[in-house]
């Protein structure tokens, strides 16, 4: 199973937005952990989507990640879009 890094737009990472989980929309602190999509959400040209807001990413692809809650044993195993399983191998 294949699985692609999830990426935020300008508008979703900008300045302090980018310490807000991409699922949850709450603030990580210091614990982040790398959001990932699934074979579908990520395939082709919907890697280059921000996974927040769907829109295009454009040259800026800043790193989404997880926050404690969202990331939490194999919660962070799921697509950060569509919450399907697709682990990280």
């Amino acid at each position: 199973m294949t699985w692609y890094p999830a990426k935020l737009c300008n508008e979703c990472g900008y300045l302090n937005k980018r310490d807000n989980c991409c699922k949850c929309n709450k603030w990580m602190g210091d614990t982040k952990i790398p959001a990932h999509l699934c074979n579908d959400c990520g395939y082709g040209a919907k890697k280059d989507n921000c996974c927040k807001c769907n829109k295009w990413l454009g040259d800026t692809k800043i790193s989404a990640y997880l926050c404690n809650d969202c990331g939490y044993r194999t919660k962070k195993d799921n697509c950060c879009k569509c919450n399907k399983y697709s682990p990280m191998v």
